[in-house]
């Protein structure tokens, strides 16, 4: 079986580190596969950044966020 693209999640954790690795083995065994089809594919290592969601406060400086975003009307 081979492979044209491998989306990788990245986060900088050593699981995420060990994923890219995969990806990268995965890529070379998927390019011999393809040698050995005669097959010239280019394999492409997609790596999506991914952020701790960020929460959100309910209010600032206690102002309720809703009555701010209707000021800037």
């Amino acid at each position: 079986m081979t492979f044209n693209k491998i989306l990788v999640p990245y986060d900088s954790s050593t699981a995420s580190d060990k994923a890219f690795l995969n990806a990268l083995k995965i890529a070379k065994i998927s390019e011999e596969s393809g040698r050995n089809n005669k097959q010239n594919k280019i394999i492409t290592i997609i790596l999506l950044h991914v952020l701790q969601e960020i929460p959100t406060p309910i209010s600032y400086s206690g102002t309720p966020l809703k009555s701010l975003s209707k000021k800037n009307r």
